[in-house]
C-alpha cells in the first residue's frame, strides 16, 4: 500500500476525476487495511460517492472510518509538510456537516501552501491543484466566494503548468460556479465554455470525467438558456446520488427554474416541494446552499402572491443574511408598505454583497424611492 499511496498522490486527479473502473478495485479493500493511507482511503470514498451501485450505508460507514483513521494519525503526529491528512479531514468534516471546522482547515491549508516554495509545489505533483480545488469547493458551497475564487484560480494556474487537463477542467468549472453564485452569469458561461472545450479534448484521451463542480454549473446555465433537455438529463443522471451530493440544492433550483420558464411558477413550486420533502441524506448539504434554496422558494411564493408563505421561508433564513434582508424589503413592498421597506433598507447591515445582490439592492432602492 505504501507504493500505491505514493503513486496515487501523484496521479490523484486522474484517478478520482474520471470514471475508469478503478473505484471497484479500491472499494474492495477493507477499510482497516487502509489505516494510515489517507490518499487511498479518500480516493476510495470519493469514487464510492459517484458510484450509483454503492449503497448510501457504505458511503456513511466509509466517512466515519476515514474520519477516525485520520484523527488517529494526527494524534500520533503528522509532518508539517504533508497536506494529505489535513485535506482528508477537510473532506470528511465537510461531508459530515461540520462546515466551520472544514472552512478553518481550508484556510489553514491555503496559508501553508502559500508559504511553500514554488519549486517544491511543482515537485509535489498533480495532487496540489486537486488540493486547491478541494479548498475552493469547500469555500464555494459555504458562500466564501473570495476564498473559493482564489483557490480555484491557483489550482488552474498550477494545472496549466503541470499540463493536467483534468484539473484545468475541474478548476474552470469551479470558477464558473463561483461566478454564477455571485451573479456574474456572462463570466460563468465563458468559463464553462472553456471547460467544455477541454472536455472534448479529454474525451479523445480518457473516460468520462467525474467532478463535484461540473454538473451544477451545467444545469444552472442550461436552465438560464431554456435548455430543458440538458437540465432533465443531468437531473436523471444524478438522481441516484442525490442523498450524497452536496450541490443537490443547486440541481433542484436548476430544475425548478427550467420548469418556471416553460410551465409557470406554480409548477416550479411543485417541483421544489417534491424535492424539499426528501428527508434522507447521507452527506450533509451546507447551510449556505440550504439558504439559497429557501430564498429561491420565497421568491416563487412572492411571484404567486403567497406572501404569508414567502414570509415563513424568509424567517427560516439566517438572521442578518443579505438574502433575508433583501427578501424582507421586497415583501414589504408587495404588502404595500413602502415606508417600512425604506426603513428596512436604511437599517439593514448587508455586509459584502455579490453582484446579484447589489443589483437587487439597487432595484429595491429605486422601487422604494418611486413609491
Amino acid at each position: 500500500f505504501v507504493s500505491a499511496e505514493r503513486l496515487l498522490t501523484i496521479h490523484l486527479a486522474e484517478a478520482t476525476g474520471a470514471d475508469h473502473g478503478l473505484g471497484v478495485h479500491i472499494r474492495g479493500i477493507p477499510a482497516e487495511q487502509l489505516s494510515g493511507f489517507p490518499v487511498l482511503a479518500s480516493a476510495r470514498l470519493v469514487m464510492g460517492v459517484f458510484d450509483e451501485y454503492t449503497s448510501d450505508e457504505w458511503v456513511r460507514a466509509a466517512l466515519e472510518d476515514l474520519r477516525s483513521d485520520v484523527l488517529k494519525m494526527f494524534s500520533e503526529g503528522v509532518p508539517q509538510s504533508d497536506n494529505s491528512p489535513g485535506a482528508t479531514v477537510l473532506l470528511v468534516e465537510r461531508m459530515l456537516g461540520n462546515q466551520e471546522n472544514a472552512l478553518n482547515i481550508a484556510r489553514d491549508i491555503e496559508q501553508r501552501l502559500s508559504e511553500t516554495p514554488k519549486g517544491l509545489v511543482r515537485t509535489l505533483g498533480g495532487s496540489v491543484p486537486l488540493v486547491y480545488a478541494l479548498l475552493g469547493f469547500t469555500a464555494v458551497i459555504n458562500g466564501e466566494l473570495g476564498l473559493a475564487d482564489r483557490c480555484y484560480g491557483r489550482a488552474l494556474q498550477l494545472a496549466k503548468q503541470m499540463n493536467s487537463l483534468v484539473e484545468q477542467i475541474r478548476s474552470l468549472y469551479g470558477l464558473a460556479l463561483c461566478a454564477f453564485i455571485a451573479g456574474e452569469k456572462r463570466r460563468a458561461r465563458q468559463l464553462a465554455d472553456r471547460a467544455k472545450r477541454l472536455e472534448v479534448e479529454w474525451s479523445e484521451l480518457g473516460p468520462p470525467l467525474v467532478t463535484f463542480e461540473a454538473a451544477p454549473v451545467k444545469a444552472l446555465l442550461a436552465a438560464e438558456l431554456g435548455d430543458e433537455i440538458t437540465v432533465k438529463r443531468l437531473r436523471d443522471d444524478l438522481a441516484p446520488l442525490r442523498g450524497r451530493l452536496e450541490t443537490w440544492p443547486l440541481m433542484i433550483i436548476a430544475e425548478a427554474e427550467s420548469n418556471r420558464r416553460f410551465r409557470g411558477v406554480y409548477v416550479a413550486l411543485t417541483v421544489l416541494r417534491s424535492h424539499l420533502s426528501e428527508k434522507t441524506r447521507v452527506v450533509a448539504t451546507t447551510p449556505f446552499l440550504k439558504n439559497k434554496l429557501t430564498a429561491y422558494a420565497a421568491g416563487l411564493q412572492m411571484m404567486l402572491g403567497n406572501l404569508a408563505s414567502a414570509e415563513q421561508h424568509l424567517q427560516a433564513l439566517a438572521e442578518g443574511s443579505p438574502d433575508r434582508a433583501l427578501g424582507t424589503v421586497r415583501l414589504a413592498l408587495l404588502k404595500g408598505a413602502p415606508e417600512r421597506a425604506s426603513r428596512m433598507l436604511d437599517d439593514a447591515f448587508l455586509g459584502h454583497l455579490t453582484r446579484r445582490q447589489r443589483c437587487d439592492y439597487l432595484l429595491l432602492s429605486a422601487a422604494v424611492s418611486w413609491q
